[in-house]
């Protein structure tokens, strides 16, 4: 399959008010998915207070990262429930369990299945229960497409009063030194009745900017990005654009401060006007420089590159927030001469499958 991008924006913006949803697991499945999660969860956490990581889930002890897995391993508990529950999401395929590159990480999560647009502007969304470690798998090109949905994140940017919003570099190990939207992040199942896509949100631009849910205003999702230029089963992203009352200087003074400050290792400005001028000046990421031994490490040549799907939201949120579509068009030729860039426009009725969105 030739790595493509795809950005779907709508004609209208949609605000959580005309936003609907449902979770496509019967009550039976959904039970047995609470009880292996919380007996992996528990495991971890016993783990985590052996190596002094209390409040920090996710995180590697440090220079102890071999032991810790070796330790896990062992760990009969453990080792029963994530089978359980690979099984359960992904049946008929047995999964080595040492390749999960980081089974610390261990969120609950969802993937959407159907993205369909209403009439009066209703957005509707259906998702299907998902889990870090089939995150990983699928990242690492363990799973086959057939066998699974693409994975669900969400992304987006959050406009100062300036005018400006901070565009991320990214730290740690997974595609280092690439540019990336900030708040972005998988879409983790948190529970209780709130539409997943934006609690994910807020609880993405809490950690990421350190940025309350009140500091922020006019949440509005601009349209779907898909690419499976970086992840072989590929990856659906419902973009967003809020707004705060806050200096873009307030904002990077905030990402100081949260939790989540490490992913990125600098913050840039852009100005909302500026946006094509911003992708005309970028190198962009090159899938074929993707080591198929380590998908997730950035080499050399893409290092300081945009991300492919983070070029196409910014073109289609470009377009939502003024730019003509004649300027928007005329970037996306240059973008199409480098890769397979589409950028498209739906009206308020639509049904978007999203195992077939890349296909």
């Amino acid at each position: 399959m030739v790595p493509q991008s795809k950005m779907l924006t709508f004609e209208s913006p949609v605000e959580e008010a005309h936003m609907g949803w449902d979770l496509d697991m019967s009550e039976t499945a959904m039970g047995t998915f609470d009880c292996l999660q919380a007996t992996i969860v528990g495991q971890l956490t016993h783990l985590r207070q052996v190596f002094g990581l209390e409040g920090h889930a996710g995180a590697w002890p440090q220079g102890h990262e071999a032991l810790f897995k070796e330790k896990l391993k062992e760990d009969t508990e453990w080792v029963a429930a994530t089978r359980a529950l690979l099984r359960l999401l992904l049946p008929g395929l047995e999964v080595d369990l040492a390749e999960l590159n980081n089974p610390n990480w261990a969120n609950a999560q969802l993937k959407l299945a159907n993205l369909r647009g209403e009439a009066g502007g209703k957005l509707q969304s259906r998702f299907a229960m998902d889990h870090s470690y089939v995150a990983q798998l699928q990242s690492s090109r363990l799973v086959p497409m057939a066998t699974c949905l693409p994975s669900s994140s969400i992304g987006g940017i959050v406009i100062s009063r300036d005018r400006q919003f901070p565009l991320g570099v990214r730290g740690g190990r997974t595609y280092e030194d690439t540019h990336m939207l900030v708040p972005a992040g998988y879409v983790d199942w948190l529970g209780g009745s709130r539409h997943p896509l934006v609690a994910s949100w807020f609880g993405e631009q809490k950690d990421e900017l350190g940025l309350e849910e009140t500091e922020t205003s006019s949440l509005q999702m601009v349209g779907v990005m898909g690419s499976n230029a970086l992840e072989s089963a590929g990856n659906v992203t419902p973009i967003f654009v809020a707004n705060t009352g806050l200096s873009l200087q307030e904002i990077m003074a905030r990402h100081e401060t949260a939790q989540d400050k490490n992913e990125h290792k600098e913050l840039h400005g852009i100005r909302v006007e500026d946006i094509i001028s911003y992708l005309r000046s970028k190198r962009l990421y090159d899938p074929a420089q993707i080591d198929l031994q380590e998908p997730f490490r950035t080499s050399l040549p893409n290092r300081g590159t945009l991300l492919p799907h983070v070029t196409l939201s910014l073109l289609g949120i470009a377009e939502r927030m003024g730019q003509s579509r004649e300027a928007v068009q005329e970037c996306l030729c240059a973008l199409q001469r480098q890769q397979p860039f589409s950028l498209e426009f739906a009206g308020s009725e639509f049904d978007l499958d999203t195992r077939s969105f890349l296909a």
